[in-house]
């Protein structure tokens, strides 16, 4: 055991110059799927440490948990890219909208081209899959103002879903009557109202709308002309929205304005060739913006100015949702698919549920407050 001492952490510019001369094998970091609960030893047995590294987890073992998240977050300061590692094999066609449940302290996602809805106990590793009805695809999950119900969004309109009974409650559908478009993706604002977007079904005509779903049901267009629309997400203080315009290859920022919608919608990221595409979103406790690039194997960290700051590596090339999850929200939670489009991507771990501990805490997802 070590001495009161030992106990106190090494200075940031040692841990500095240990990252500058460390080995390949460590700067391509990969850690465990529960660091908090791993002994510090044990989590840096498998990779060769540089001293002071090593110092920090042998000076405390009584806080595992401070020193990896200390030595993470110099990582970041570094600019060190870290791998995300699967967690959950599940082989989704389309897995999709993941998001952390706090109610129950399960984190949800959904495999919209073959409807299930999937759950995993962090503590426990327990992974429950629920069949869903409905036509294909499915389109998004938002939490609830209940905490024993999710947002269900699918062809058949936005729904509440009771997660003792299976049972679904009809609350709002926009899309009512029209068959080019389907639900895509969706998030909730500080107000508490679902944000909607959609794809156009050829995935080729600029006619995909976002919605904004009010608290009593009602619903009017807030951006127009998208083909797919993927997030959107908010910035901490709710005065911004993003919105992936996947297939132009953008990630978009508009003014929230309450009387309605949206205004000075601008560009605030364009991807390069072989970035892929942008598709779902998440934002950080520094407001910092997470992007999951489909075809494009990775997640991006963009600072609020629009500059991109880092990158998770995926080992899967359809990467399709992002959401900070477990108690503390220090995991980063990935969704990814087997290409049920193009068909050219079956190999594992396509499909799989992927985390990654990226040094920053994420934000509790608003709750949808639409009256059943």
């Amino acid at each position: 055991m070590s001495s009161g001492n030992e106990a106190a952490l090494p200075p940031a510019a040692l841990i500095r110059a240990a990252v500058a001369s460390a080995p390949a094998s460590f700067r391509s970091v990969q850690t465990t799927a529960h660091p908090d609960r791993a002994s510090a030893s044990a989590i840096a047995a498998p990779m060769p440490l540089p001293a002071p590294v090593t110092k920090a987890f042998r000076c405390s073992l009584r806080e595992p948990a401070l020193a990896l998240a200390y030595i993470r977050h110099i990582l970041r300061e570094e600019g060190v890219e870290v791998r995300a590692n699967e967690v959950v094999g599940c082989q989704n066609v389309l897995g999709e909208s993941v998001l952390w449940h706090a109610p129950s302290r399960r984190l949800y996602w959904l495999d919209l081209a073959d409807p299930a809805l999937f759950s995993l106990d962090p503590g426990s590793g327990a992974v429950e899959r629920r069949r869903l009805a409905g036509a294909v695809p499915l389109g998004a999950l938002a939490c609830a103002a209940s905490p024993h119900e999710l947002v269900l969004v699918k062809r058949e309109g936005v729904h509440l879903l009771d997660l003792r009974d299976g049972r679904e409650r009809l609350v709002a559908h926009p899309l009512h009557g029209r068959t080019d478009l389907a639900y895509n993706d969706a998030g909730v604002d500080a107000a508490g109202r679902l944000w909607v977007g959609t794809v156009e079904e050829s995935e080729t005509r600029p006619s995909a709308e976002l919605f904004v779903v009010e608290t009593d049901g009602t619903w009017r267009p807030a951006v127009q002309g998208l083909v797919i629309c993927n997030g959107p997400v908010f910035s901490p203080d709710g005065a911004l929205v993003y919105v992936s315009d996947t297939a132009a290859g953008l990630v978009r920022v508009f003014d929230v304005v309450d009387t309605f919608g949206v205004a000075n919608g601008r560009v605030f990221a364009r991807f390069a060739a072989g970035d892929g595409l942008p598709d779902g979103l998440a934002v950080d406790s520094e407001g910092a913006l997470w992007v999951a690039h489909w075809a494009g194997g990775r997640v991006s960290r963009w600072d609020p100015s629009g500059t991109r700051m880092s990158e998770i590596e995926v080992p899967t090339p359809n990467v399709t949702s992002v959401a900070f999850g477990n108690e503390d929200l220090s995991s980063l939670y990935i969704t990814t698919a087997r290409d049920p489009y193009e068909g050219g991507e079956r190999r594992l771990p396509s499909g799989s549920l992927f985390v990654a501990e990226v040094g920053v805490r994420g934000r509790l997802p608003q709750a949808c407050r639409i009256a059943a």
